[in-house]
């Protein structure tokens, strides 16, 4: 995803830690990626027009990302895929 982390955890915990971290990116990743075509972001976007069911996350980042977009009034906006 380009970014970089801090993770805070006790040294007996640290390679869990890095465990959990790393397959929450992954899970993320897979969901949310629009580089990646068999992602639910993906495959939402090549299914605009339609009704589709999508799982937890990607609902939950939706539903986020929406009330973020009404809150600014449009300043902040997750819609913009065709001009990017």
């Amino acid at each position: 995803m380009g970014t970089t982390i801090s993770l805070l955890v006790s040294e007996k915990d640290l390679q869990r830690g890095e465990e959990i971290v790393r397959m929450l990116f992954d899970e993320w990743e897979q969901t949310l990626s629009r580089f990646i075509p068999e992602s639910g972001l993906s495959q939402l976007n090549r299914l605009a027009e339609d009704a589709i069911i999508v799982d937890d996350l990607l609902f939950a980042v939706l539903s986020r990302a929406l009330a973020a977009a009404q809150a600014t009034d449009g300043l902040y906006d997750p819609t913009l895929l065709n001009q990017l």
